[in-house]
């Protein structure tokens, strides 16, 4: 590659060039092009605030009932004034028999998915985390088992 004058850029998009600045077939970007190009680089900045949190994956490739949705209920739904035996949720979500009964009758993803004619879970209004829902949907579409 020869350096006369003209920086050689392989692109895709012919409109950053002209059309018929060409070397062996390949764009090339001349030096008045870089007056348009430069200011775009010295504009950009990068805050700390701009970094984004890190990806969390939802695996839900293994859920079980003792490992995935024990915990689950225990920490959003089990809570000593709701689903539990003398609180004001409907159900005893303290034990596999109890969460049966409001997934055989559908309750139980209606109400965590906030699907419409549902009373929705929890009822402040919030949703529990995407990857909670996930993994409830994921157990009692595969059987609802207590494995």
């Amino acid at each position: 590659m020869k350096w006369v004058g003209e920086l050689r850029v392989r692109c895709r998009h012919t409109n950053i060039h002209s059309p018929s600045t060409t070397v062996d077939g390949v764009p090339t970007l001349q030096p008045l092009h870089l007056f348009a190009i430069v200011p775009l680089f010295i504009a950009c900045s990068h805050d700390v605030d701009d970094v984004l949190p890190p990806l969390v994956l939802c695996d839900t490739s293994a859920v079980t009932w003792s490992a995935t949705i024990v915990p689950i209920l225990q920490t959003r739904c089990a809570l000593p004034t709701c689903h539990v035996p003398g609180g004001n949720g409907t159900g005893n979500f303290t034990t596999y028999a109890g969460v049966l009964t409001h997934v055989e009758n559908g309750k139980l993803l209606n109400a965590v998915q906030h699907l419409p004619g549902a009373l929705p879970m929890p009822p402040d209004g919030a949703t529990i985390p995407e990857c909670d829902i996930q993994a409830l949907v994921t157990w009692v579409n595969d059987g609802a088992f207590e494995n």
